[in-house]
This record gives structure tokens, sequence and C-alpha cells, in this order.
């Protein structure tokens, strides 16, 4: 699923400015009557990445090729979005209306969109990785826990102590992120991280175990 885990509530509804149907065949309505495709989009609206959720390869290349070509309103806020597109035949007699938006073309193909947020907060990436102060060698991308809230601080000794040797030793380990007091859909963040800070607190915290809740 694009890499990322997904929410099935819609939060808000997309606008569509272009939706391609895919290309009229007869042998794709004898596959797949209901055939679901995932489109990552850019901030502005341009579809940048797709994935569909059907196994057969023609289905697939008919799908792609059409979902490549929307187009979605640009978002305000720069964020991407993931949008969930339901290419549908309908049965006889269904009576059942698109949620958000539908398409009806003349052999009675209609498409939905149903909107969903992404539970990832992604990282801007620059054009090179930045680096780690303390090793000198280029950060690498991983995925952590995100929180929100207002950091917590303790005055315990054993927490001065972590915070000391973190900061001289593996100030770029980067376990998790911090989101803020404004609680979103996110539940994981992008971070850069150290490769060498991870393992520097890895050794840390195995000749120390009982520092570890102090971190």
């Amino acid at each position: 699923m694009l890499g990322l885990i997904l929410f099935a509530v819609a939060l808000s509804d997309p606008v569509v400015l272009h939706a391609e149907m895919p290309a009229p065949d007869p042998r794709f309505h004898a596959v797949h009557a209901r055939s679901v495709v995932e489109v990552r989009v850019a901030p502005d609206g341009s579809v940048v990445e797709v994935h569909t959720l059907v196994r057969n390869p023609f289905v697939q290349t008919i799908l792609e090729r059409a979902s490549c070509d929307w187009q979605f309103a640009p978002q305000t806020d720069g964020a991407e979005r993931v949008y969930q597109l339901t290419y549908e035949l309908p049965e006889d007699g269904e009576t059942e209306q698109a949620s958000h938006f539908e398409m009806t073309r003349d052999d009675a193909l209609t498409v939905r969109v149903q909107y969903f947020q992404s539970t990832l907060l992604r990282l801007t990436r620059p054009a090179k990785p930045p680096r780690c102060p303390v090793h000198r060698q280029a950060m690498q991308i991983g995925v952590v826990p995100l929180g929100y809230g207002l950091p917590s601080f303790s005055f315990d000794p054993r927490a001065e102590e972590v915070r000391d040797v973190k900061v001289h030793f593996f100030p770029e380990a980067n376990m998790s992120a911090e989101g803020g007091c404004i609680v979103g859909s996110e539940r994981k963040a992008e971070v850069y991280y150290c490769a060498k800070c991870r393992q520097k607190r890895e050794a840390f915290f195995r000749r120390n175990p009982w520092l570890r809740e102090f971190e």
C-alpha cells in the first residue's frame, strides 16, 4: 500500500479537476467488475505514484495508465495526499450513490473516489541529505513513532546523564519524532538519522540497561 498505513476515514473531499477513464475494452469488464487503485498525489495535484490492488497484469496496466492522468486541485498546506479510486461496473439494480465523486460514461463504468489521510508524516527531501555533526557522515531516512503534546523533561540525575551522553555521542539517533500539540492523523514520521549514532546509542544502553527508561 505505497509503503504506508491508511485510515479509511474521509477527512475532506478531494477536488477532481480531471478524471481519466480506463480505455474501453470488453476484456476488462470480463475480468473485474470492481477494481481499486491507490494514488499518491503531490501538493500540486498531480499523481506521482500508482498502486493497483488487483493481481491481474492486464487489468493493472489499463488502470495504472488511466490513474496516472488524474489531476486534483492543489493543496494549500503543501502536503501529499493518498486517494483510493474505485473503478466499478454497477450490478443490476444497484442504487448506492458515490460518497464523494462519481463519473459515468456510455458503457456504465463508474469511478468512485474516497479520500484517505496518510498516517505517515513525510520529510521534505533536500538536494543533499544532512550530515551528522559528530560522525560527519550523510544521514539516512527512517520511520519512527510520532508523539504529540509537549516534550517531557525529567530532573532526575539519571535523565540528565542520558541527555548529556546523547548530546555528545549520539545526537542524531532520532528514535522518535515530536508532532506538536495539535494531534493529527499521522502516527509515524520519516526522520533523518545517523547509523553510527544509533550504533553508539545501542551500545550505551547495552552497558547501562537501567537507563533506557530515562531516554
